[in-house]
């Protein structure tokens, strides 16, 4: 046997090793960024048990009260998502009323947090159909709440009623979008 240009037995032995550790290594970061950035509903709630009322010139909870997808991190309770595992999330709110009748009135949607507020939507409305939408991507450390608010400046409180139909109605849809490695937060 002709062992010219043949590598020794050590050689190839360390090689096949570097190159093992290398595909371990390259697994364990494709798992890991997997496991982070995986896109999941983490809550998703509606309607409204009571009617409830929006003071004039203050922001309001919305106390969505129906669960429809338990988190399985973090909770949900009256309205308020508290999150469990810092990241970014995904908030869509949906928020109506056929046949309201108010005073002519700006009515805004904000959604927010212990981290900050954002204007999502806003309408004005008289005696007509009140629709407010909006989303936005969260920052949220873990203890930290998400939810929607309501504001209203008529001058009176307005009465929101999901008993009486066609009433109030809408959603909150909390998604958990990547992990708080995904961006610097500033």
């Amino acid at each position: 046997i002709d062992a010219a240009g043949l590598e020794s037995e050590q050689s190839a032995a360390d090689k096949l090793a570097f190159l093992l550790k290398s595909i371990t290594a390259v697994k364990q970061d494709i798992e890991c960024k997997l496991a982070d950035l995986t896109y999941e509903v983490v809550c998703h709630a509606g309607d409204f048990t009571n009617p409830f009322t929006v003071p004039d010139d203050t922001w309001t909870l919305i106390p969505f009260k129906t669960i429809y997808y338990q988190p399985s991190t973090g909770t949900f309770l009256d309205g308020e998502f508290t999150a469990t595992k810092t990241g970014y999330y995904d908030v869509d709110v949906f928020f109506y009323d056929k046949d309201i009748v108010t005073p002519i009135v700006e009515l805004g949607l904000r959604i927010g947090g212990d981290f900050d507020g954002f204007l999502a939507d806003y309408c004005t409305i008289g005696t007509d159909k009140l629709k407010l939408q909006g989303g936005r991507k969260v920052y949220c450390r873990a203890g930290q709440k998400i939810y929607a608010q309501l504001y209203q400046n008529s001058g009176v409180d307005i009465e929101f009623n999901s008993v009486a139909y066609p009433g109030t109605d809408g959603y909150i849809s909390i998604s958990f979008a990547g992990s708080y490695r995904a961006a610097t937060n500033l």
